[in-house]
């Protein structure tokens, strides 16, 4: 459904720092809490590390699929690491174990994606603002298309004008894939090879001459 690329659309509006940890395959929270001073890998939070890299005093984090997280009580989970750095109280005090100094998080805008809401407790629910997203259906098709050309020609750093045109038969085949399975990476991918094809148009094969013979 492009959750995660209306995150980055969203910081790139609001013009602030963004950043993003994936919870899906995550085994410990150090992505996310960093790793302690005395080991030779340490880092402050990511947090921390968006606010000096974007000069952003609110930035927004992303976290991708947190109803996927794992993690334990040995190594450490992001979704109780994140139960402290969203409630104002602590997260105006967070103490970085990298930097061994706190540091006020209170200021950072979270954007927490799940397919599942379910799979999330009580206390990290308590903590959010709930906001659940219907699947996509043919009738947006038209407005989809338009902003998916627009990120392809962002990425290629050209204006959506200079990408080339798609036939109509391109469209109405995009239109039918979308309508029998709305997923937007699918139909990106094949937009992206739509427009391979109407810029480098098969090569038709040279006429046979028959040259005449000299008088």
């Amino acid at each position: 459904m492009g959750k995660t690329r209306f995150a980055k659309r969203l910081a790139t509006l609001l013009d602030v720092g963004y950043g993003e940890v994936a919870g899906s395959g995550s085994s410990d929270d150090r992505a996310l809490r960093g790793t302690a001073r005395g080991w030779r890998s340490a880092q402050p939070a990511l947090p921390l590390l968006v606010v000096l890299r974007s000069l952003c005093a609110n930035p927004m984090i992303l976290v991708d699929e947190i109803d996927k997280a794992g993690g334990s009580d040995h190594n450490g989970d992001i979704r109780r690491t994140l139960l402290s750095m969203l409630e104002p109280e602590t997260a105006r005090a967070w103490f970085d174990e990298a930097l061994l100094a706190p540091a006020d998080l209170s200021q950072v805008s979270w954007i927490m994606t799940a397919n599942d809401a379910s799979q999330l407790s009580a206390p990290l629910l308590s903590r959010v603002a709930l906001v659940k997203v219907a699947p996509p259906v043919p009738a947006m098709f038209g407005g989809l298309l338009a902003s998916l050309l627009h990120s392809i020609a962002d990425e290629l750093g050209v204006p959506a004008n200079a990408l080339p045109p798609l036939s109509d038969l391109a469209r109405e085949e995009l239109h039918r894939s979308f309508a029998d399975r709305p997923d937007l990476r699918r139909v990106k991918r094949a937009l992206e090879s739509a427009l391979s094809a109407s810029a480098w148009p098969r090569r038709r094969k040279p006429r046979a001459r028959i040259a005449a013979p000299r008088q």
